[in-house]
């Protein structure tokens, strides 16, 4: 069993009841008015390069607005309405006409529009969807949506059940001008509610499987939501979730017409959480698994997500609160197994930091370099370090200032490093796996 696996504020996804904030609509009849929601993020551009983070397109077709990134990848649409929203990834031919007209026409009027552009940067359709079919907005006629449930192998996504006060937080990661991989957070008051994409077992035999775990907090109830989707009607599954050695085996779920199963625990209906715990806190970071109720094949791994908070992650700079996150990294086509990126950071301890990343379920002896994003130059990543994988297909690089090594590029926090690329390569620079250090969560 490894240790605490802990996910991010950048890396989660909200749950609440039947409300879905990162999560194809497909239809969703959420209409809203506007609100004082708010919503940004970052973009990681997964073209091969780990470069070009500025300058990327993102549109919001619904309101007409058009944000640029940063050099760093990060982006702010602001005050956003309330209800189902749809963003959508520019094109370089949009981004250069964009340049040219003034944020005109290409990134709001997607397909199927009625013209080639205006000059005005007031998109000619209202901000409608795909397909438009009528001048009007003001009541849209796919409900916001962007007309189907891909959120990733696409150019859009939807965000649904946006509610007042809500602020959402995305991690984009795009390659070849669609989405890769897709997270976000949400925190509303007193309510704490995340999400995480499951990742499909290198030894799954369904290769359309996919999955997601969501938690939810409020002082009415505690919820963990397990979801697997696109199996074959009728198949029998299995989820077990576990931590320290200790594994709770929460039943079979059959699949049904639409592939779809779910277990979904909620204190408010008189069901109890796993392992003995009361919270969705304490199950941050245990170890989850769908597989088949039959033969054990697993179809889905990953690892309850940690609760995000609605105040700032970090706690800055001159935070005093202890902080730790830990998030999965994406696997590039042909590698396997798992791969982590860990912070910790303790004030308490003499100001302890640690930056860890690991591999999992590797050839033995493979030596495999981690390289990190330069802070002062962005897009540039530099070889920080190696790890060698053990007898038990394991391996790790450690920087823990308790132990007396530094942190890379000479910081002094951890917290200096989120938001940096991260990419796990082998000696021949083939990168296997790459993402995002991820935002500290207070303890």
């Amino acid at each position: 069993m490894r240790m605490l696996r802990l996910l991010p504020l950048s890396g989660l996804v909200l749950g609440l009841s039947t409300l879905t904030a990162c999560g194809g609509g497909g239809g969703g009849s959420t209409s809203g008015g506007v609100g004082t929601a708010s919503l940004g993020g970052r973009v990681v551009l997964r073209d091969g390069t780990s470069s070009n983070l500025g300058g990327i397109l993102l549109s919001m077709p619904r309101t007409g607005a058009i944000v640029v990134t940063a050099p760093d990848g990060s982006f702010s649409f602001g005050s956003v309405p309330t209800g189902t929203l749809t963003v959508k990834l520019g094109t370089a031919a949009a981004r250069v006409s964009t340049q040219a007209n003034g944020a005109d026409d290409p990134p709001n009027h997607d397909v199927g529009d009625d013209n080639g552009g205006n000059g005005t940067g007031v998109d000619d359709n209202g901000g409608d969807d795909v397909n438009d079919d009528n001048g009007v907005d003001a009541i849209d006629d796919d409900s916001f949506d962007d007309g189907d449930d891909h959120d990733t192998g696409d150019d859009d996504f939807d965000l649904v059940g946006i509610t007042n006060g809500d602020r959402v937080e995305l991690h984009i990661s795009i390659r070849n001008g669609v989405v890769e991989s897709l997270d976000c957070a949400r925190s509303h008051a007193e309510d704490r509610e995340s999400e995480v994409r499951m990742t499909r077992s290198v030894d799954s035999d369904d290769a359309d499987v996919t999955g997601e775990i969501r938690t939810e907090s409020r002082l009415d109830r505690q919820r963990l939501k397990i979801e697997a989707e696109h199996l074959t009607a009728g198949r029998v599954v299995k989820a077990f979730v576990s931590f320290a050695g200790v594994e709770a085996d929460l039943g079979s779920r059959t699949a049904d017409a639409f592939g779809k199963v779910e277990w979904d625990l909620n204190t408010n209906d008189g069901d109890v959480l796993p392992l003995g715990v009361t919270t969705v806190a304490e199950l941050a970071g245990a170890d989850v698994r769908v597989e088949d109720a039959g033969d054990a094949t697993i179809l889905l791994v990953g690892t309850v997500p940690e609760t995000p908070t609605t105040t700032d992650a970090g706690g800055g700079s001159g935070s005093h609160e202890d902080g730790r996150s830990r998030e999965g990294l994406t696997r590039a086509a042909g590698a396997v197994g798992e791969a982590y990126v860990e912070l910790r950071s303790r004030p308490d301890q003499g100001n302890r930091q640690r930056f860890k990343a690991e591999i999992d379920h590797q050839t033995v002896g493979l030596v495999v370099d981690v390289w990190l994003e330069d802070p002062a130059n962005a897009g540039t990543l530099t070889k920080i370090g190696s790890m060698t994988v053990g007898s038990e297909g394991e391996g790790e690089l450690e920087l823990d200032t308790h132990e007396g090594a530094g942190l890379p590029y000479g910081v002094t926090s951890v917290q200096s490093l989120v938001g940096l690329q991260v990419e796990l390569r082998t000696t021949a620079d083939v990168v296997l796996f790459s993402g995002v250090v991820p935002a500290l969560v207070t303890d």
